[in-house]
């Protein structure tokens, strides 16, 4: 049985670490106001709190990850975001490649969808409101994942131009993408786990 815990100061920390090993994104959110914010895991239910704080060992549990599939989990809350016809901003699922640059062969020939940054030294997987099918965000997710780290980002742009694959987004708007996160997720549990960081007020 999965339980969702709400998580403290440490999960706060332990992201702030998290990022500061990240590229460029993952540097800027770190401007986020992190500790306003809600930081959620979903683990098996019989772990005590002393384990769910050690963010950076594995469980080991048992069926746990047959039960839950973070990838599954963060293509179905994408999903409801990038749906939400309620507003008019342009909404993105974003992925950070930490290990990939621009010029690797594999993103041409697996025809992965990705933009970089001015400097055209990283790797951002992404999908857009105009083609969140699961399966799309789930091998963005795929594409991104590492067993050692990992962020991902839901956020918007109320004005600006659309991302587009291959296109370089300069600092102005790398900054707006991560100001506006409203969902965080962090790799946690040595690969196995997730970290789902909340804005206030959502």
């Amino acid at each position: 049985m999965l339980k969702e815990f709400e998580l403290g100061h440490e999960a706060i920390d332990y992201i702030r670490g998290q990022l500061s090993h990240g590229v460029s994104l993952s540097n800027l959110l770190l401007d986020l106001p992190l500790e306003k914010g809600r930081v959620t895991t979903i683990l098996p239910a019989e772990v005590s709190i002393e384990t769910v704080t050690q963010f950076e060992d594995g469980f080991w549990t048992e069926g746990f990850e047959e039960n839950f599939d973070k990838r599954l989990y963060m293509a179905d809350l994408s999903s409801t975001y990038l749906r939400d016809t309620k507003i008019s901003s342009l909404r993105y699922a974003i992925f950070e490649n930490s290990a990939e640059r621009p010029t690797y062969p594999w993103l041409i020939t697996r025809k992965a969808q990705f933009f970089t940054n001015d400097e055209h030294s990283d790797v951002y997987h992404f999908v857009t409101s105009k083609n969140n099918e699961i399966e799309n965000i789930t091998n963005a997710i795929r594409n991104a994942i590492t067993a050692w780290l990992f962020t991902g980002i839901l956020t918007e742009m109320v004005d600006g131009p659309d991302l587009v694959c291959g296109q370089a987004m300069d600092a102005g708007i790398m900054r707006t993408l991560a100001e506006n996160t409203a969902y965080l997720f962090i790799g946690a549990y040595d690969g196995e786990g997730l970290l789902t960081w909340t804005r206030p007020g959502l």
